[in-house]
């Protein structure tokens, strides 16, 4: 993995004179690589191929996901972007000043204000959900070392405050991608528009391409000073890779034996009423709740048992069915449930707690968007009932 140093008056990748692949980083959401590659693909596939596929299916998704589990790619993944020297540096520098966001960021957070404002309402109305290609999933962690906390009724978030906070995203398509940023968040009220606004400023951000395509950049570490810092404050990147220590014979052939498996390009956008029943959302619901997720998120304590991770990856593999609208990309037939989507799949269900797992996982409405513009009465918008609400839980329980 390459490491970029980028200084604090320039945007991340985006300067004229670097690389191409620092260009890719800044326009990698407008490339099609991933979608033109899946759909030449399913259209080369012909009826045996695809027959052979949808049978195999299952096994497949469960050797990724015991590949994806075994190899802890998600660990190896946050320890390239994140460190405990980078954990500390944020809270240290969240605390300076009593927390108050330095007048560098405020001044930024205008211009965002304003000009977001005025695009925002110049682009409506906004085009329907059919027109949108860029489909990602992501996980965002707010640290409560200045005040924010949950609570019962919600999060709870301090304003005007800096908060550190850490953020995983999966894009499933037009172009595959991982990326963890981290930095400060800063959260304002608008009283006009009676809307909270966060402003998110990264100064640590890991970017991977789609490893099934080839000639796409490696990936690589961009780092920058905080707001008002110097570019000496950086901190010296001394991390390794402390989960794969050599190359694992036994995860190569298990990598080998799931690749030279049909992908099945139509299983992600088959009709959801006829790959899940309510009784099976009752099934998983009960399943989950039985698992230890804190023996697989953490690199230290209890270890889980070899049965306790087959059983996980059982229970991950079960479960895709009640949530293809969750993993599917936005264009038919451009993803299939491989590793990108396995490392997101297995984020999400550990870390939602074991009784709500199903209520979030097989969530029906996670294709139907709500938008709320400038302007507009959230009375009058139609919004989608909370995965954990009763008449959600009632399905279940």
């Amino acid at each position: 993995m390459e490491r970029e140093p980028c200084d604090r008056n320039e945007r991340q990748g985006d300067r004229g004179d670097r690389r191409e692949d620092a260009h890719r980083l800044a326009q990698g959401l407008l490339a099609q690589d991933s979608k033109d590659d899946a759909l030449k693909r399913y259209k080369n596939q012909n009826f045996v191929t695809k027959y052979l596929a949808s049978k195999t299916g299952w096994y497949r998704s469960y050797l990724v996901n015991l590949f994806a589990v075994t190899a802890n790619l998600g660990l190896q993944l946050t320890n390239a972007a994140l460190n405990e020297d980078v954990y500390h540096d944020l809270r240290d520098y969240s605390a300076k000043g009593d927390a108050a966001a330095p007048e560098q960021v405020k001044e930024r957070m205008k211009v965002w204000r304003q000009n977001l404002t005025a695009e925002a309402a110049a682009a409506y109305p906004p085009p329907p959900f059919e027109e949108l290609e860029q489909t990602a999933v992501n996980s965002f962690h707010v640290e409560n070392s200045t005040g924010a906390y949950w609570a019962l009724d919600g999060l709870h978030l301090p304003l005007g405050k800096k908060i550190p906070v850490y953020r995983g995203q999966i894009a499933q398509g037009p172009l595959r991608t991982f990326n963890m940023a981290s930095g400060v968040a800063v959260v304002e009220y608008n009283q006009r528009d009676q809307q909270l606004e966060i402003y998110f400023y990264s100064n640590n951000y890991l970017q991977v391409f789609d490893p099934m395509i080839p000639d796409l950049p490696p990936p690589i570490l961009y780092t920058s000073a905080l707001p008002g810092e110097d570019a000496s404050s950086i901190v010296p990147d001394t991390r390794s890779n402390s989960i794969m220590q050599a190359p694992s014979v036994p995860l190569k052939a298990l990598y080998d034996r799931y690749t030279a498996i049909f992908p099945d390009y139509d299983y992600l956008f088959r009709d959801p009423a006829g790959l899940c029943t309510d009784e099976q959302r009752r099934q998983w619901a009960l399943a989950f709740q039985r698992l230890d997720y804190a023996k697989f998120i953490h690199g230290h304590g209890e270890k889980p048992s070899q049965i306790e991770v087959l059983d996980l990856v059982r229970q991950m593999t079960n479960a895709i069915d009640c949530s293809t609208s969750y993993l599917q990309a936005q264009v038919r037939h451009s993803n299939f449930y491989d590793l990108m989507e396995a490392l997101g799949w297995a984020h999400f269900i550990m870390e939602t707690p074991s009784n709500e797992t199903t209520l979030a996982t097989a969530y029906k409405h996670w294709n139907e968007f709500t938008y709320l513009y400038p302007g507009a009465d959230p009375a009058n918008s139609e919004i989608k009932p909370s995965p954990r609400s009763e008449a959600a839980r009632a399905l279940l329980f």
